[in-house]
């Protein structure tokens, strides 16, 4: 007798179906869920820049500030001269140095036209100089911007360089004379940490700290104040693994990092946190920073 049951899927066929769906659905909400936070930059688009060159290798801390786009913040810069030098004389004004770099020794970006004038009056003047490979160390004489501290300068790479002191500034000079613009910025935890600093708009200021051993374990901290849309402030811890990193997530999250919004790059060992201001507080938040 012909079986008259309906053909068709069994039971365990449309189970299976229903559960694949499931697990479709699901996947696609995890994703969804794990790329909810900022597509992170890549070390492939990090592209050197002039001032990277001044950076030694082993440099503890730095900074840079960018004075063109700070000029015109009269509670900044209530003058226009920034510094000035007696002799040889050379006045530098906030509106003719694009930006400066703080690390331990100073660097000003000139104009290739006031560099070359400088250099020309360094090499007619009767200071003490050194040579060192193709570059001259001049030693200044008192004057107002080192506090009448002894001091020496010299021009490379299209910069103003003045260190204060007597043999460290003179050893502190060398160090930036033979840097290159791969010396610090060489592995990819360090171009991540610098894209990550200055992703939300152009950048005002940003500094880079070692801070030594540490109860987190923190390798190194970069921090970048940005003025696109908004004023956004962005911290970036580095840590030795991505282990350890996950073991001090919450010990950052809760005593180091309260930002707005907190997040991790782990195949870099970073995390890193934003807090946005309102333009208002522009010149506290870069006076806070140490300018």
């Amino acid at each position: 007798m012909p079986d008259k049951r309906k053909s068709g899927p069994s039971k365990y066929i449309i189970l299976a179906i229903i559960l694949i769906a499931v697990i479709l659905v699901t996947s696609y909400g995890l994703v969804l869920y794990l790329n909810n936070g900022p597509t992170e930059p890549q070390p492939s688009s990090f592209v050197a820049t002039e001032w990277m060159s001044l950076i030694p290798q082993n440099v503890i801390t730095f900074t840079y500030f960018d004075i063109h786009d700070l000029a015109n913040v009269t509670e900044l810069f209530p003058s226009s001269l920034f510094f000035s030098i007696e002799n040889p004389a050379l006045n530098i004004t906030s509106y003719n140095t694009p930006y400066i770099i703080f690390l331990g020794i100073n660097a000003f970006a000139l104009s290739e036209t006031t560099l070359s004038a400088y250099g020309t009056a360094l090499q007619s003047s009767n200071l003490t100089s050194i040579a060192y490979g193709n570059v001259t160390f001049y030693k200044l004489g008192e004057n107002n911007y080192t506090q009448n501290n002894e001091a020496w300068v010299c021009v490379d790479k299209g910069f103003l360089i003045l260190a204060t002191g007597n043999d460290t500034a003179v050893d502190g000079l060398k160090s930036v004379v033979d840097a290159t613009s791969g010396s610090f910025f060489s592995t990819d935890s360090l171009k991540e940490g610098y894209l990550l600093a200055k992703e939300n708009g152009p950048i005002l200021f940003y500094t880079y700290q070692n801070p030594g051993s540490n109860s987190y374990n923190v390798s190194w901290i970069m921090d970048g104040v940005t003025n696109g849309t908004s004023l956004d402030d962005r911290a970036v811890f580095n840590f030795p693994s991505t282990d350890i990193m996950n073991s001090q997530y919450d010990n950052v999250k809760n005593n180091i990092l309260t930002q707005d919004m907190l997040y991790n790059a782990s195949s870099y060992s970073i995390i890193y946190g934003d807090v946005t201001y309102p333009s208002s507080d522009l010149v506290d938040l870069l006076q806070s920073k140490g300018f």
